[in-house]
């Protein structure tokens, strides 16, 4: 059964919506520049989602906005902290070529999460030293990862999934461009128990406990326009 446009899965409404007492707030969009993309025809669904995203959060003014690719390496479009305009659009569309490649022995996506908790980090000292202790601790960052959702590394994604949960402030959602033809909602994969095969749903052990399924470019401004309500309602919550 097809997840709805707007419907994140898990508790994810409620979380997006929460948070705690403080102010501000860091957007970083990380879009799957890798070579699958292409081939599963989700490039053009991936400019759509990053161009509305970014153009959005700047003209709403929630927060610094930053721009990483990644595939086989993680490279910084928009580095976090520079303000973000309407011309910086095609500069950004200019540089994901979709053209990464990674072999079974590369990790991409843990690699890019480890990447992003080295900058959220030094983003949220960097807070500090501007403001107070209490300032960078308040700080809400997150993260949208926007790619096709097909990763082989699922158990060493868990594990530091399970470190970012422990860390104050930060949520990483993950928007997945679904192809029809090839969907993850019918993909299954295989576990040994005992020496036999076991088949599970794919995304039934997907490791981003809050993500959303989007089949259709035409879905995607409804999608993001719910995220961003919540993200809203959550920094000003914050702000009171």
């Amino acid at each position: 059964m097809p997840v709805s446009p707007a419907a994140w899965s898990s508790s994810s409404v409620t979380s997006l919506g929460g948070g705690g007492a403080g102010g501000g707030g860091e957007v970083v969009l990380a879009v799957d520049d890798s070579l699958s993309m292409s081939e599963n025809k989700r490039d053009r669904a991936a400019l759509e989602a990053m161009v509305l995203l970014a153009r959005a959060m700047s003209r709403l003014e929630v927060g610094d906005i930053g721009v990483v690719g990644f595939g086989g390496c993680v490279k910084t479009l928009h580095p976090l902290g520079e303000p973000f305009v309407d011309q910086n659009g095609p500069k950004l569309v200019s540089k994901l070529t979709f053209r990464q490649d990674s072999t079974l022995s590369d990790r991409p996506m843990v690699t890019l999460l480890e990447s992003l908790h080295q900058q959220l980090s030094l983003a949220r000292e960097n807070s500090s030293s501007r403001g107070s202790a209490e300032a960078g601790s308040n700080l809400q960052q997150l993260v949208l990862i926007i790619a096709d959702g097909q990763f082989h590394e699922k158990e060493a994604l868990t594990k530091v999934m399970r470190e970012f949960g422990n860390q104050k402030g930060v949520l990483i959602a993950f928007i997945v461009l679904d192809n029809p033809e090839k969907s993850l909602l019918d993909m299954q994969s295989v576990s040994f128990e005992k020496g036999k095969p076991k088949m599970t749903k794919y995304l039934d052990s997907f490791p981003f406990p809050y993500y959303v399924v989007v089949q259709e470019s035409n879905q995607l401004p409804s999608t993001i326009s719910d995220l961003l309500r919540q993200w809203i309602e959550m920094v000003s919550s914050n702000s009171d």
